[in-house]
This record gives structure tokens, C-alpha cells and sequence, in this order.
């Protein structure tokens, strides 16, 4: 059982510190494991995505519908206030529907990864 918090980093890093020992002469109890030794890791590029054409049909469906309705609406005097609420709620169906379709904002994130001085990389 380790005693210090310096063994205890020297024992997680035991892999590291025996191959800074062979090419530096570092032990593994003199390795920097501080965090203000870190430095970000590279970006990664970005990766295009394919266009969702479930999304956009629907989408321009639903608000042609609601713009559809709204215009009805405001020229139809009798119906306007139902028409325009009713155009109005589907336009809002329709950002829903796009939203939870394409899981904008939701999808999974990635961990933050940093890289330190010696090349090594771990996750916060």
C-alpha cells in the first residue's frame, strides 16, 4: 500500500515511468504527473455529415403547412384566430419534429482528452 500521493501516481504510472527510465534515466517516482504539465490535445477534424433528407422534406412540409394556414387564416375572416392557431402550432410541430429527428444538442459527446508533455493522453 502506498504511503504518499507521489507513490501513488508512481504506481499508476509505472508503464510510463519504465520507458522514461530506458531513454531518459527518469524513475518512475520523478515523473512530472501535474496537471499543469498538460497541454489539449490536438483537434480531430471535423467530420461532414450527409445531408438528412427525412429532416428537410419534413421540415419544409410542416412549415409550408403552417405557413399555409396562417396565411389562410389572416384571409379567411371568419376562421382567422383557429387558423392562424392552428398554423401556428404546426410550425411548432415542426421544429420539434426536425429537432428530435436530427438530435441536434443531444447527440453523444465526446470525452475532453488532454495530452501532456511526455505524449501520453487521458481523459478528464
Amino acid at each position: 500500500m502506498a504511503s504518499t500521493e507521489k507513490d501513488r501516481i508512481a504506481q499508476l504510472w509505472k508503464p510510463a515511468g519504465e520507458e522514461l527510465d530506458k531513454r531518459n534515466g527518469l524513475k518512475a517516482h520523478e515523473i512530472d504527473t501535474s496537471w499543469d504539465n498538460m497541454a489539449p490535445a490536438p483537434e480531430e477534424p471535423e467530420v461532414k455529415k450527409p445531408i438528412d433528407w427525412v429532416a428537410w422534406i419534413g421540415g419544409v412540409i410542416l412549415v409550408g403547412l403552417g405557413l399555409g394556414l396562417i396565411i389562410a387564416g389572416v384571409l379567411d375572416k371568419p376562421n382567422t384566430n383557429a387558423l392562424v392557431a392552428s398554423g401556428i402550432v404546426v410550425l411548432l410541430v415542426a421544429f420539434i419534429f426536425v429537432a428530435w429527428w436530427t438530435n441536434e444538442g443531444t447527440s453523444e459527446k465526446r470525452p475532453i482528452r488532454v495530452r501532456d508533455t511526455r505524449g501520453f493522453t487521458r481523459g478528464l
